[in-house]
């Protein structure tokens, strides 16, 4: 049975994780600067190596109690297919190797608000961890906005 590796972290309490061939780097959490009329769980944007990336703040997407950028935090720059993403997260815990036979599929909250973002999840200390999909986290009614303002720097 193959394992996947996986970047633990959390958000308002919350265990997340990423697989990790979805990961470019791991930065200090720094303020985004904001781009009119993203929407508000996107608060900006971070410049990394000459890219311009569009900042997550997980607590807002998901709805968790709004706080402050701390040292703690960090921004996850993820490497996706169709646009890359900043995941700005109250802390990185760790990684986890998890048997592909652990992994759950993700579960569908109400036909309303079907968990689009999830990969899946698996149990970690006993609690969910919740495997995202770094792409789907940003809403389809966003994607266009946020995604136009990926370029590199020259």
């Amino acid at each position: 049975m193959e394992n996947s590796r996986y970047l633990i972290f959390t958000s308002a309490g919350r265990s997340f994780s990423l697989p990790f061939e979805d990961i470019k780097i791991i930065i200090a959490a720094q303020t985004p600067t904001p781009v009119p009329d993203f929407p508000d769980y996107v608060p900006g944007t971070v410049v990394n190596e000459g890219e311009v990336v569009p900042v997550i703040d997980l607590r807002r997407r998901f709805h968790y109690e709004p706080k402050g950028i701390s040292d703690r935090d960090c921004i996850i720059i993820t490497m996706g297919e169709e646009v890359s993403v900043g995941l700005l997260c109250d802390n990185v815990a760790g990684f986890t190797d998890i048997p592909e036979d652990k992994l759950c599929k993700a579960p569908n909250v109400n036909e309303e608000a079907c968990a689009d973002f999830l990969k899946g999840e698996f149990l970690l200390e006993g609690k969910p961890c919740y495997v995202l999909d770094s792409e789907k986290v940003i809403k389809l009614s966003d994607r266009e906005k946020v995604a136009n303002t990926e370029r590199k720097d020259k």
